[in-house]
């Protein structure tokens, strides 16, 4: 079995099958990042499903990880911008990083 910070959980309007593999698709800063992954468990949550997804392999799931980290510096970015601070990415990245990145490895770790 794969460490458990290579799972994630996932919301879908559609239910999938125990088993079945999905390719995740994002169309990120960096291009497009893609992996395949599995569904470990998935149940009605209405309205729609969560999903329960493995990654299939390390390496897609260290390059989703990161991807995401920069999603969500991209974001602290834009909301310093809306409260009038204009940070250049590694300026901005620099701060999130001080200030959340411990909590997002935790919370990642733990899906």
């Amino acid at each position: 079995p794969l460490p458990s910070h290579t799972y994630l959980t996932y919301h879908w309007e559609h239910a999938f099958v125990e088993g079945q593999i999905l390719r995740l698709s994002v169309p990120a800063i960096t291009g497009d990042t893609s992996a395949d992954t599995r569904v470990i468990s998935c149940y009605d949550n209405s309205p729609g499903y969560q999903l329960m997804l493995a990654f299939t392999n390390e390496e897609q799931a260290f390059r989703f990880r990161m991807v995401e980290q920069l999603c969500h510096i991209h974001q602290y970015q834009r909301q310093l911008q809306h409260q009038g601070r204009r940070l250049s990415i590694n300026e901005a990245a620099r701060e999130w990083i001080s200030h959340f990145a411990g909590q997002f490895i935790s919370a990642t770790a733990t899906t």
